[in-house]
């Protein structure tokens, strides 16, 4: 089987039931985001595996979970059949929720802005929530663009993803700190 179909070549692209689209469409921008997304935390899954970091274990176990949550959320993204089962990320977020108070219960408390820097691991995974970040605004302006026209069980899709990516950039925050922390190298205050 070719992995080149020569059908996007004329700037379009299929989406899940629906006609082509141009590639230029804010629904596959957010995909694209949160392919990139998904894209950088198998690296940062690649990066973390040696560390020594017992404390981290739990935390880090959740990264392909989260992969594998972000293939659905693309999935409700892409679904213009509305054949796609309800989006219900209410416990993985939870799950979110419950890792970042434990990092935080260990970290040191933030006092200011820090900086993204620190060890390799750290930084990508401020680089991660960076992407992180771009995929819930452009998923907001989704759902803004969809909001008079779309159906309520797509926008309830597009909401939870939202919520979700919110929280995971929230977790990928805490996690670079709890990298640096965990191999010894302090926050950057911010100078500012």
């Amino acid at each position: 089987m070719k992995i080149y179909t020569k059908t996007g070549d004329a700037g379009e692209t299929g989406l899940w039931g629906a006609t082509r689209v141009s590639k230029a469409d804010a629904r596959i921008e957010c995909l694209g985001s949160v392919d990139e997304l998904n894209a950088s935390l198998g690296y940062l899954r690649t990066q973390t595996t040696s560390l020594d970091a017992e404390q981290l274990a739990a935390e880090l176990g959740l990264l392909l979970p989260i992969q594998k949550r972000l293939f659905e959320l693309g999935a409700a993204v892409a679904d213009v059949r509305r054949q796609v089962a309800p989006l219900d990320l209410a416990a993985a977020t939870e799950a979110l929720e419950k890792s970042i108070d434990r990092q935080t219960d260990w970290l040191p408390p933030l006092t200011s802005f820090i900086l993204p820097a620190g060890t390799s691991q750290s930084t990508l995974a401020h680089l991660s929530r960076a992407v992180c970040r771009r995929a819930e605004r452009v998923l907001v302006k989704l759902l803004e663009e969809q909001a008079s026209d779309a159906d309520p069980h797509a926008i309830k899709n597009l909401k939870n993803a939202q919520i979700y990516l919110n929280r995971l950039s929230d977790w990928l925050f805490v996690l670079a700190r709890a990298l640096n922390n965990a191999q010894h190298w302090p926050d950057e205050p911010w100078p500012g």
